[in-house]
């Protein structure tokens, strides 16, 4: 029997691993570290104060607040990027399934983005910021939904 081959994603919002399971009893070892000034590059940032306008002649004067806050562009920008990694090493054909685990707002952005045909193959998601937990540690975690 082929022992089945799981790629796993721990993200937050400044970093990720990307991990590989090939069997039960196997444990994880990482294949990468990204960072997200390197994989995303520039930060997005906000001019120190928002812009002005107005509402008409003589009428006040109103803040415009951004469409979106620099910290969730970020965010959506660094899990669009990790999902272009991630879907680069997917392509090589070597995994059968896919488990991610994210702070709740990380994992929501790159559900969000998820390609079909990763999407296909997620088989577990945890809402929990594993990133800093050890290798040996981490198969616990991932206990109730996926043996490693």
């Amino acid at each position: 029997m082929k022992a089945v081959h799981t790629l796993v994603l721990l993200a937050n919002e400044r970093e990720a691993r990307v991990l590989v399971n090939e069997g039960v009893g196997k444990g994880l070892r990482q294949l990468r570290h990204l960072d997200r000034d390197a994989v995303s590059g520039d930060r997005i940032a906000y001019a120190d104060d928002s812009g002005r306008s107005r509402s008409g002649p003589g009428g006040a004067h109103h803040k415009m607040e951004p469409s979106s806050s620099e910290v969730r562009q970020n965010r959506e920008t660094f899990a669009a990027d990790l999902l272009t990694e991630l879907d680069k090493i997917w392509a090589k054909g070597e995994f059968d399934r896919l488990a991610i685990s994210a702070p709740p707002k990380m994992l929501g952005a790159i559900r969000d983005r998820l390609p079909k045909g990763l999407a296909d193959k997620l088989t577990a998601e945890m809402d929990k910021d594993l990133l800093h937990t050890p290798l040996a540690d981490l198969a616990g975690h991932f206990s109730g939904v996926a043996a490693f």
